[in-house]
């Protein structure tokens, strides 16, 4: 059946027995000459006649390390800001920014549109992050984001949110959390923006989350808005 191997989720290999007018015996009990695997597992072909038997096995692994892009847009940039933009994957990847540069994350000084192909063994993304001028750079606004915290109900550290200061007119916070895979965890658009470590009603397991938050505040009269990723680490 050759070496145990590989595949990549949604992909079909094909095994095929040996070309006998022997009996032929799969592990699932059926006597193809051939099966369709789609999923990890161990799968065996056993051939026998009336001098005896012989078997021989194959381990299949399914491969879901795809790349997935959680790269907000707009970023926001005042003149003397050094903007770190993230692509990295939780596996081994080849990343291609539009500048050239090959390692997972950049920081650039400049506005401007800057892409990023991430290349894997089971797939690729491509994605776009505008870096635009912002023209409140000298207005008395902050913003604060954790990047770590404890829902362990200590009281100290519980919740995740993004504060700011007390006299910025905040007009809305649209919020998501992913896990490490990119699947949505969390989401709110209640002002403020606070997620208390719970998925699905159960308390999410400990790790590193990223975080993507919308945020539209008023400046003389006028709304501006501001996105803000990362990542925060949940620990208890």
């Amino acid at each position: 059946l050759g070496a145990d191997t590989s595949i990549c989720f949604g992909e079909v290999i094909i095994l095929t027995a040996p070309v006998t007018t022997n009996t032929l015996q799969w592990q699932d009990g059926s006597n193809a000459s051939t099966i369709h695997v789609d999923q990890a597992g161990t799968y065996s072909l056993q051939v026998t006649n009336l001098c005896g038997s012989t078997t021989d096995e194959i381990d299949i692994d399914v491969n879901i390390d795809t790349p997935q892009l959680n790269l907000a847009s707009p970023v926001v940039w005042c003149p003397g800001d050094q903007i770190t933009l993230d692509a990295e994957q939780f596996f081994p990847a080849n990343y291609l920014w539009s500048t050239g540069e090959n390692n997972a994350s950049i920081t650039v000084s400049t506005p401007g549109i800057y892409s990023i192909e991430v290349l894997a063994l089971c797939g690729s993304a491509f994605g776009e992050v505008e870096v635009v001028a912002n023209n409140e750079c000298n207005k008395d606004i902050h913003f604060f984001i954790p990047n770590i915290f404890s829902p362990n109900n200590d009281q100290l550290n519980d919740l995740f949110f993004l504060s700011n200061n007390a006299d910025l007119q905040v007009t809305s916070m649209i919020g998501s959390i992913y896990d490490r895979w990119g699947n949505l965890v969390f989401s709110s658009s209640v002002i403020p923006f606070v997620w208390d470590g719970m998925f699905s009603g159960k308390n999410a397991i400990p790790g590193v989350y990223v975080y993507q938050i919308q945020v539209a505040y008023m400046i003389d009269g006028e709304e501006m808005v501001k996105m803000f990723t990362g990542d925060v680490t949940l620990i208890r």
